[in-house]
């Protein structure tokens, strides 16, 4: 590189500072990426209504990021801007407008709106560089989310999804993807280069989730389960959790366990609490708040997690970083056939239970094999495994070498 040519990294999102999802996804990436030498600056596009709405929240929490990382950090509310990545490329370009025009600008962005936005930068920029990280099948993320009893409006919706695919597909320098069957898909739905596709799962930071007897023993203490079974499940009411099933399995599981112990994890918890209410025995659960940074020590007091999906086009091809937390904290988990790459690795590597919703009585057999299994051996063993595979200090060199060479 000659001494007159600089490069800025730059990861875009165009969504908000969500809690957790954000902080495992964005913010320890981040800081992954910044111990091999890539330090990046961080924007996030949201919806001017959006951002007026929680503006105080938005605020604090674009503070906690940074405090975290070490480049950057800017929110750009804008008008629909999931509509608008000409304009919002515009007001990037005036954001960058220091950095002269020959250096080079690399975008990692996170999803196709913010893909679409990076490569629209190069009218403005004279040297743009774009991953296009993808996160899912985006097509099939807004039918499950979407009233498909309005077809005109799901049809305009699909289209402009497809057309802003294509473009990222095809003007990205790279791409980033969360699965191996997300990338078959990639390549034979949107003619990706198959050469130009790299696998990064949704990993953890090893360094938080690990393997923590003592850790264990504390929080089981402090929260009175010394002598119960605990059956953790970190996630939310809504469209995505399959939670009917969940606790249906959940049920089926405590009639046979009288020590077993269910424990949510939830922002929602007022919605959980009912649904829980509901579904199981009263005193063998609880509904909690956990912050990132307390998840952890949630996922050591446990004896197995819990990760069901239904059969979906969206979790065909997903990669739901709770499993790469629960790996790397040695918990085996029980989880539905068909969820990524994840369901096949449980089975290979023998990491917990194929659940069929239609056979609970099966699984609670299996499920009683497996705790009488599992040894503090056994769990150190897959949490070193998912060192390997799903954590950040694994595989962030690969991604910063990437990066580093588009900046090249």
């Amino acid at each position: 590189m000659s001494e007159q040519h600089s490069t800025r990294h730059l990861f875009l999102m165009h969504q908000g500072f969500h809690p957790t999802v954000i902080d495992s996804q964005v913010g320890d990436k981040i800081r992954a990426l910044e111990r091999e030498g890539i330090s990046m600056d961080l924007t996030a596009c949201v919806s001017l209504g959006e951002y007026l709405r929680n503006r105080t929240t938005y605020q604090a929490r674009r503070t906690e990021f940074a405090n975290r990382i070490a480049g950057e950090v800017t929110l750009l509310p804008s008008f629909r801007p999931h509509l608008t990545p000409f304009r919002i490329a515009q007001a990037l370009a005036t954001r960058w407008a220091g950095v002269p025009s020959a250096d080079r600008l690399v975008i990692l962005a996170r999803g196709h709106t913010a893909a679409d936005i990076a490569i629209a930068m190069r009218r403005f920029h004279g040297d743009v560089r774009v991953v296009f990280d993808v996160r899912g099948d985006a097509q099939a993320e807004s039918r499950m989310e979407h009233d498909q009893s309005s077809p005109t409006a799901t049809s305009s919706r699909a289209q402009h999804i497809e057309s802003a695919i294509t473009r990222s597909v095809q003007g990205a320098d790279r791409l980033f993807c969360v699965s191996e069957r997300l990338r078959e898909l990639l390549v034979s739905q949107h003619g990706a280069p198959r050469e130009r596709i790299d696998v990064f799962h949704c990993l953890a930071d090893g360094e938080r989730f690990r393997v923590d007897p003592r850790l264990r023993e504390e929080v089981r203490l402090r929260e009175g389960l010394t002598d119960k079974e605990v059956l953790i499940f970190p996630g939310s009411v809504g469209l995505w959790h399959h939670l009917d099933a969940t606790l249906a399995l959940v049920k089926r599981l405590m009639r046979d366990r009288p020590t077993l112990h269910f424990v949510a994890l939830t922002p929602q918890t007022e919605a959980m609490q009912k649904q829980l209410e509901a579904a199981l025995p009263k005193g063998r659960f609880r509904v909690l708040r956990a912050t990132h940074d307390e998840v952890p020590g949630w996922l050591n007091a446990a004896d197995a997690a819990l990760l069901l999906r239904a059969q979906h086009p969206v979790n065909a091809v997903a990669a739901p970083t709770k499993f790469a937390e629960y790996v790397l904290c040695g918990l085996p988990t029980l989880i539905s056939d068909g969820i990524g790459d994840y369901s096949a690795f449980t089975q290979k590597h023998d990491a917990g239970i194929l659940v069929d919703d239609q056979d609970l009585d099966g699984a609670a057999i299996a499920f009683d094999t497996l705790l009488t299994q599992w040894s503090p051996e056994r769990r150190q063993t897959l949490s070193a495994l998912g060192n390997t595979l799903y954590s950040k200090a694994a595989r962030a060199p690969e991604m910063a070498r990437i990066l580093r060479e588009l900046g090249d």
